[in-house]
């Protein structure tokens, strides 16, 4: 189901003025969550997508396209390379969806925002936003199951990559899942520093050199990462 019409001015009052009918709120999750998912829509300019199946039309969010829902929340919420355009930070968060393990947005070139904006809930598993025109980075503290965070060629820069190994090394013994992915290269910059083992580390590179290696054998998990080299 797609359409060709664009919309006036988007915020709360938008209107309900979907091009294929009058949206429909779901009744199979919170309010709060299909709230989010309308803002999602109406950022991303939704009626243009490759494929907006149910979306604001079918009362039952598990029917549209990319939703998932399990025990009452939106569990995932992929929509890859499904032509999303525009800044879906702008009033868009992540932690509404306190159920959500897969959220999936990669290779939507033309999809913008600053992902700082969101943290992941902690029930996220796998975050995979690469290929994207996606900014600066999500906080992954709270995610301690994380299985894959995959940011990579969505040009982030040295300082931005630096970070996003600082925070993982810093929150280090508390992810729990036995092998976890950080893949933050391609089109990325480089992290900092020397792939090398610091007593302490304090560059990007010497990050994911302990992240890897585990040299001090403190007995963390051990992470599979991918870096711009």
């Amino acid at each position: 189901m797609t359409s060709t019409s664009s919309f006036g001015a988007w915020g709360w009052g938008w209107g309900d003025d979907l091009a294929h009918g009058g949206w429909v709120t779901p009744t199979d999750i919170p309010a709060a969550e299909a709230a989010a998912l309308k803002v999602l829509y109406y950022a991303t300019n939704g009626d243009n997508w490759t494929d907006n199946t149910g979306w604001g039309t079918d009362p039952v969010a598990n029917n549209w396209y990319g939703v998932v829902v399990a025990g009452d929340k939106v569990t995932q919420i992929n929509l890859n390379a499904n032509n999303l355009v525009g800044n879906v930070a702008a009033g868009f968060s992540l932690v509404t969806f306190t159920g959500l393990t897969r959220f999936y947005m990669y290779l939507n070139p033309s999809l913008t925002g600053d992902m700082s904006v969101w943290t992941l809930p902690a029930s996220m598993q796998h975050y995979r936003v690469y290929g994207t025109g996606l900014s600066s980075f999500s906080p992954i503290s709270a995610a301690l199951g994380i299985r894959s965070y995959y940011a990579y060629d969505c040009a982030l820069s040295q300082a931005t990559v630096d970070a996003i190994l600082l925070e993982t090394y810093t929150n280090w013994a508390a992810f729990t899942y036995a092998t976890p992915a950080l893949w933050i290269d391609g089109t990325n910059a480089a992290p900092s520093g020397i792939y090398q083992d610091g007593d302490p580390p304090t560059t990007g590179k010497e990050y994911a050199f302990e992240l890897e290696n585990d040299p001090e054998t403190t007995g963390n998990e051990v992470w599979d990462i991918k870096f711009t080299a």
